[in-house]
């Protein structure tokens, strides 16, 4: 069975949220840790989503298994100007204005940090 979430990107300059599914351990522990060490700029967290859905989540980009580099499937890349309809797995990842925050099964949005990330 598998722990799935979304990964969000808020857009500065079109004033929007993209969005992205990753099918695989998204639990804190495992995405979550992985995002806030290895996609802390806005152009590392762009690149991620650009490669669109994503089957499981890797330390670069290259490593990273996407339905659409993996299967030929459409990217399947999610804009809109709020959150609603970007979060719709157990867990959420938004980064905006430099910083992670999550949200677990639908709960508030916390900081997503390193301390987070090793407790789950």
């Amino acid at each position: 069975m598998s722990t799935r979430s979304n990964i969000i990107l808020w857009d500065p300059d079109s004033k929007k949220y993209k969005s992205v599914y990753c099918h695989s351990d998204g639990y804190l522990s495992y995405n979550g840790r992985i995002l806030c060490e290895y996609y802390d700029t806005y152009e590392k967290v762009a690149e991620l989503i650009d490669l669109g859905d994503l089957s499981y989540l890797a330390e670069t980009p290259d490593q990273t298994r996407s339905y659409h580099r993996w299967r030929g499937e459409d990217k399947n890349i999610r804009v809109s100007n709020n959150l609603s309809g970007h979060f719709t797995e157990e867990y959420g990842y938004l980064f905006k204005d430099g910083a992670w925050t999550y949200t677990d099964h639908g709960r508030s949005w916390e900081p997503l940090t390193k301390e987070v990330c090793e407790k789950d």
